[in-house]
């Protein structure tokens, strides 16, 4: 039987903003009574266009927004209202990988820090293989040992986002969020990105949760797809079942 790594059940998210003290409030509805499995060993596609909920979705499942109705279970635990405290041991089994680079290395850090940092946080390895332990995480994302002592701005785009997946996988997780991870790429440098990815999920195991608006670039890795429009999923399957059969709904949704 297929292990169900998240569960998400009836999951709505509404946000109430107010231009002014005295205005009448206005309520967004980010997400409407979402439903799905994520089966381990699976790389589920989250299309859809800008502001479909996507992001929304991804930040509840990392315990980073608290929903406002609906479940989430991660390996059979309902973790809807765990606070910080208790999603902090379950971070090395989840992880993220950001679109832009930029904002999440630190410029003043060399790689070999970057890299080292969550190694220390969650006691991955002892301090004295620390140093092994990186150059081995750089060679897994296609980087050499020449890298360790150079900073982001020294790297190119590819590189520094094969540094954010080095990071990811740091911890040794079960499950990746890939939230448009080559979407600031050029379109060569996507299709090797999307390669290592590919390599990782096979030789690591993992399970992708895979965020993007580009029907071309999910086709690649995906399993299957979800397609999200204002808030809800609108349609999930196998990704070659739609591909063929509701591209040009697809495209319409997510344009």
């Amino acid at each position: 039987m297929s292990e169900v790594i998240f569960k998400v059940e009836n999951l709505s998210k509404h946000f109430i903003i107010r231009k002014s003290l005295f205005s009448r409030k206005k309520i967004i509805h980010a997400l409407k009574h979402v439903n799905f499995d994520l089966i381990k060993g699976e790389a589920l596609g989250l299309i859809g266009e800008s502001g479909s909920g996507k992001t929304t979705l991804a930040n509840i499942m990392l315990g980073l927004l608290k929903p406002s109705d609906g479940k989430v279970y991660l390996f059979g635990t309902d973790i809807t209202h765990y606070n910080e405290s208790k999603m902090r041991p379950l971070r090395s089994k989840l992880q993220i990988v950001f679109q832009y680079s930029h904002s999440v290395l630190d410029p003043k850090m060399t790689i070999e820090a970057l890299l080292s940092e969550p190694l220390k946080i969650h006691k991955i390895v002892t301090a004295q293989a620390i140093d092994s332990e990186v150059s081995r995480l750089l060679a897994l994302v296609g980087l050499t040992d020449s890298e360790k002592k150079k900073y982001p701005h020294q790297l190119s785009g590819g590189q520094n986002q094969r540094i954010l997946i080095a990071r990811a996988i740091a911890t040794r997780p079960e499950v990746i969020i890939c939230d448009e991870p080559v979407s600031a790429l050029d379109v060569s440098v996507q299709g090797q990105i999307i390669n290592l990815l590919l390599e990782l999920k096979k030789t690591m195991n993992l399970t992708y949760i895979f965020i993007s608006h580009d029907l071309n670039v999910v086709k690649h890795i995906c399993d299957r797809l979800a397609i999200m429009h204002k808030g809800e999923i609108v349609e999930i399957g196998d990704t070659n079942k739609i591909m063929k059969c509701n591209l040009l709904k697809a495209q319409d949704l997510i344009s």
